[in-house]
């Protein structure tokens, strides 16, 4: 560095000021690599008023992660899934680049692990989180519409800290120029996860769930996705069941069926007939209640999904089962697996997917069980394996 004086000329006291000098220039210099390179860090440009005196630039937490994550996260590409392995409280990010208008369709496959998935804009803004039915099996979608060109980044995260290992798939399912029906598509999504958020609080917010899933239909509907027309109007089914509005549940859920059987969407489709047997027995009707069971049963095994299986061959022995006459669903001969599904952990107070046992002791006819009762008691369980 040259300094412009000859040092032997300088005296003491002139000497002592010049390095007091230099080190506040050194010390202003560190300064200044520092917040550059806090500034590469989070993902921004350095810009040259940072240098006249102006106000320093706070990245906020969401994007210094947002930012952190796109540095250590995998490329995703279209026709080319990736399969990881993934334990309780972990997440893994991925980064795909898109232009300005292209729409993007994301599944996540679960495997033995519930997970939740975000998707980020390129400057960190998260636009998009499912975790929709919070169960170890099944997959999980997120869509957008490109409104900025850069790189995306969707993550993949347990959300319980407790959670045994298991794995996922991810994969691009298409990638390209948005349609008018994707930007409905995207709508629809979006208005649908608002209303199932909804669906579990008060008897307000159940109602309030109720209207915004009739948006969703409607933006479903323009988009010419049967499929999620079909899941919806079965949301519709299990939100007025849960409000007691039996027949009202009954008239969504028959309304949601052939769609669901027409689309090839097995599993639900087993599931809402399982919920219209439900309804059957709520309504004292056992012999459609058997028979719509029934037909969920040859559902569920011919797709091999063995959960929905247990759930309804748990319904089975609800309609048999009587306070004085338990010995009557035993007589069913459930296989042995679906029966310590029943009382796994000798948790007794939960026997029957949510029906308490005091329930079960009185007088009352037993209700039978929805197939999201069985969710949520199914995720219980496993948690305490």
């Amino acid at each position: 560095m040259r300094l412009g004086v000859n040092l032997e000329q300088l005296n003491r006291k002139q000497l002592l000021e010049l390095m007091s000098q230099l080190i506040t220039q050194i010390e202003a210099l560190l300064r200044r690599t520092r917040i550059i390179n806090l500034l590469i860090w989070v993902g921004l440009s350095a810009s040259p008023y940072l240098w006249t005196g102006a106000a320093p630039v706070q990245a906020s937490a969401s994007e210094r992660s947002a930012a952190q994550s796109a540095q250590e996260s995998s490329s995703l590409e279209l026709g080319k899934p990736i399969q990881r392995e993934l334990s309780g409280g972990q997440s893994h990010s991925y980064k795909i680049t898109m232009i300005s208008g292209q729409y993007l369709h994301v599944v996540v496959d679960q495997r033995g692990i519930d997970v939740a998935v975000a998707l980020f804009t390129p400057d960190g803004k998260k636009i998009s989180e499912v975790d929709s039915e919070h169960i170890v099996e099944g997959s999980e979608t997120v869509s957008t519409i490109a409104e900025a060109p850069g790189a995306y980044l969707i993550e993949v995260r347990s959300p319980e800290k407790t959670a045994k290992t298991g794995r996922y798939e991810i994969k691009v399912e298409e990638l390209r120029a948005a349609t008018v029906e994707d930007k409905y598509q995207v709508a629809g999504e979006l208005i649908f996860r608002e209303a199932e958020r909804l669906q579990n609080g008060t008897l307000e917010a159940k109602r309030k769930s109720i209207e915004k899933y009739h948006e969703a239909l409607e933006m479903y509907r323009r988009a010419t996705d049967r499929n999620g027309e079909a899941q919806t109007l079965s949301n519709i089914g299990e939100v007025y069941w849960s409000l007691g509005e039996m027949r009202k549940a009954l008239e969504k859920y028959n309304e949601a069926l052939p769609t669901l059987q027409a689309v090839g969407n097995h599993n639900v489709a087993a599931e809402t007939l399982s919920n219209i047997g439900a309804v059957y027995r709520s309504l004292g009707e056992n012999r459609k209640a058997l028979e719509k069971y029934n037909e969920a049963l040859t559902i569920s095994r011919a797709a091999g999904d063995r959960r929905g299986e247990a759930i309804t061959l748990n319904n089975i022995g609800l309609v048999y089962l009587r306070p004085t006459a338990c010995s009557t669903a035993s007589a069913l001969n459930f296989p042995g697996w679906s029966s310590r599904l029943l009382t796994r952990r000798g948790d007794r107070r939960t026997d029957f997917y949510g029906c308490t046992r005091s329930t079960i002791s009185s007088s009352t006819p037993i209700w039978s069980c929805s197939a999201r009762a069985g969710r949520d008691w199914a995720k219980r369980s496993r948690a305490r394996d």
